[in-house]
C-alpha cells in the first residue's frame, strides 16, 4: 500500500511510520525543513520526504500525496 503521512517526525507519527515500514508498505512523509528527524532517521532513505508543512497550498499538498492510497495526519 502506499500511504501518504504528516507528522512523522513527531512521538505518534514516527512509531506510525517504524510499523508501516516493517510491513512493507511505500510511505511518503511531509517533513517541515526545521523537523528533528533523530528518530526517523533511519526510514529516510527508504521513504520519499517532501519539505513543506500542511499549512502549505493545496494544490502542493496534492501533488506530494503523488500516488498515495491512504493519507495518514498525525501532524
Amino acid at each position: 500500500m502506499n500511504v501518504f503521512l504528516t507528522g512523522a517526525s513527531g512521538f505518534v507519527g514516527s512509531h506510525l511510520l517504524d510499523r508501516l515500514r516493517a510491513e512493507n508498505h511505500r510511505v511518503s512523509i511531509l517533513l517541515r525543513p526545521t523537523s528533528d528527524t533523530r528518530f526517523i532517521a533511519g526510514h529516510l532513505a527508504e521513504v520519499r520526504v517532501t519539505y513543506g508543512s500542511v499549512n502549505d497550498d493545496p494544490r502542493r499538498l496534492t501533488a506530494a500525496m503523488g500516488d498515495a492510497e491512504v493519507a495518514v495526519h498525525s501532524a
